[in-house]
């Protein structure tokens, strides 16, 4: 391969790959962190370490996270409501740096972003990959989502 065919970073690899590694770790964290009690040590601020790395790489390879992310939201994802909940916070990230919103604004809105169905990733996961309609149980939890998430908060 040569730097005319999207040769990358260090002469052997695509950008693409080395931002799709980036994103794998982030999902892991926010894994890590939706399956904690928000009072869990360091919680809030491991939380905003992970909307940090996020920002930075949006801002070093928007071209190459937007691909990721949308590319990965095509396929089946085991981990639908994470992925959904970090292709968002990447999106308002990089509309709000066009739009020229101050740091501290995008930061509270991706943070907003990441933590929008924190009560319900495991349904989101769920209905990702259902082919027939929601049951009652399931209309009710999506209905309760933001109030339980803001409690989890």
């Amino acid at each position: 391969m040569n730097m005319n065919e999207g040769e990358g970073l260090n002469g052997n690899e695509h950008p693409g790959e080395r931002v799709g590694v980036a994103v794998q770790e982030l999902l892991q964290l926010l894994g890590r962190l939706s399956a904690e009690s928000a009072a869990a040590l360091q919680w809030p601020q491991r939380l905003q370490a992970l909307q940090q790395r996020l920002s930075s790489l949006a801002s070093r390879a928007p071209d190459e996270l937007l691909f990721v992310l949308i590319a990965g939201a095509g396929r089946l994802q085991p981990r639908y409501g994470l992925h959904h909940a970090l292709a968002t916070a990447a999106i308002v990230e990089q509309a709000g740096a066009v739009l020229g919103w101050p740091e501290h604004e995008r930061r509270a809105v991706g943070l907003a972003a990441l933590t929008m169905n924190l009560s319900i990733v495991e349904l989101q996961d769920d209905l990702a990959h259902r082919e027939r309609t929601l049951t009652v149980e399931q209309r009710q939890a999506l209905a309760a989502h933001p109030a339980r998430s803001a409690a989890r908060l």
